[in-house]
């Protein structure tokens, strides 16, 4: 089946920011008088939004979930020191700009992140992406976010584009997951955050190490789909 529409996840797939949302954990972490976590132990909580994350690293500290007020503050001190250092140690994986500004001109583009949209616009712009992608979907855009398919068929919907003729790319079971209930087929890049896991350990599907793997991947899928 030959792709119409793709659809992006940002944070480990066109973006390496876990040393700006370690940075902000860990000083927030701090502001509350814990111990800071380090950017190997953030990278296992990213993935299921900011507020999960934020709750993640309090339950490491406190050995169980934080209580409603605990867990406010907390994210109001993550999102300024966030804010503060938003992009300065982030940048984009090798090859992003250039393959996706290619990938405009043969397919739609989307970005479906569960990263708050603030955020979210922050860094499009810094990056000079903000262009390249019709539809912009953040983890507080809808009612649900991935691993649910709720974004992604949002997105089909409004495109006007079936799910069987859409591509999800990530790097995580979150994107895995909701492509597979979006019956969209999935591609996903090696060098991301899955929870500290290898993404091959629970995905048979295709597995990248380099972002220019894709254009190709996708050149050989439309040669096949038009012999």
């Amino acid at each position: 089946m030959e792709h119409q529409l793709l659809i992006f996840d940002l944070d480990g797939t066109l973006i390496e920011s876990l040393p700006d949302i370690a940075l902000a954990t860990d000083k927030m972490l701090m502001e509350l008088g814990y111990q800071p976590a380090g950017e190997q132990r953030v990278g296992e909580w990213i993935g299921n939004g900011m507020a999960k994350l934020i709750e993640r690293a309090l339950y490491s500290q406190l050995e169980q979930i934080p209580e409603a007020d605990t867990l406010k503050l907390a994210i109001e001190i993550f999102q300024r020191h966030y804010h503060q250092s938003l992009g300065e140690a982030s940048k984009l994986y090798p090859g992003v700009q250039e393959h996706l500004e290619l990938l405009k001109t043969k397919y739609r583009l989307a970005l479906c992140t569960n990263k708050p949209k603030v955020f979210t616009e922050l860094l499009l712009k810094q990056f000079k992406l903000e262009h390249l992608f019709e539809w912009v979907v953040c983890g507080d855009s809808l009612a649900q976010k991935k691993p649910s398919p709720e974004p992604l068929l949002w997105i089909c919907e409004q495109a006007d584009i079936l799910p069987s003729h859409s591509l999800m790319v990530g790097d995580s079971h979150n994107d895995t997951k909701a492509a597979h209930a979006a019956t969209m087929s999935c591609v996903c890049f090696s060098y991301g955050y899955n929870h500290g896991r290898p993404i091959t350990d629970e995905f048979d599907g295709p597995v990248f190490d380099h972002f220019e793997q894709l254009h190709d991947w996708l050149q050989l899928n439309s040669s096949i789909a038009h012999t």
